[in-house]
């Protein structure tokens, strides 16, 4: 059974280095994507491209310039889709600082060109986070209140109906009480 809490506040997107060995070129990278991302807000429940926020973080920088124009266009698309799209950003991976194969070069596949190293990873993972905090922060995106069930901003009935036609009559006190208290926000 689907919790009810359970929301989906932000897509992570980090891919592309498959699409450039393929040399797929940026305008049709960016038509299969729009198509992909499409298609998962019609089948994933909670999921709506036009207004859940989407952060597209970028590939090595360093693998990047040594593939040349192929992983460019790839790089291209990316900032692209983040300039086109509502509520899309891109998260670089050059500014403040590059991040890299810093820790691990030459390990793993393909002598690791492609992959972050374990310390650029956590970094571009905070690049992300800080940019979900920014617009948070900044009210372009709204915080969601965990008792909001039906995510219409506001707790009433159709949220306390919510809560128990998903458990039955056999709601957690913990989610009675949130309910009661957020009542009316």
């Amino acid at each position: 059974m689907q919790n009810p809490k359970n929301r989906i506040v932000a897509f992570l997107w980090h891919q592309g280095e498959s699409d450039a060995n393929q040399n797929m070129g940026t305008e049709k990278y960016k038509q299969v994507w729009t198509k992909l991302i499409n298609y998962i807000g019609r089948e994933v429940k909670g999921f709506n491209p036009n207004q859940t926020p989407i952060f597209i973080g970028q590939m090595v920088p360093s693998w990047i310039k040594a593939t040349g124009n192929k992983a460019n266009d790839i790089d291209r698309a990316h900032k692209l889709l983040a300039s086109e799209r509502k509520n899309t950003y891109f998260i670089s991976a050059t500014k403040p600082t590059e991040l890299g194969l810093d820790d691990e070069k030459g390990t793993g596949f393909d002598d690791n060109l492609v992959h972050y190293s374990a310390t650029s990873q956590r970094q571009l993972g905070k690049r992300y986070f800080n940019k979900y905090q920014q617009l948070i922060n900044t009210n372009i995106i709204k915080k969601l209140n965990p008792s909001d069930y039906n995510a219409d901003n506001k707790v009433d009935i159709f949220d306390y109906n919510i809560l128990v036609n998903n458990f039955g009559n056999l709601y957690t006190i913990f989610d009675y009480n949130e309910l009661i208290n957020n009542y009316g926000k």
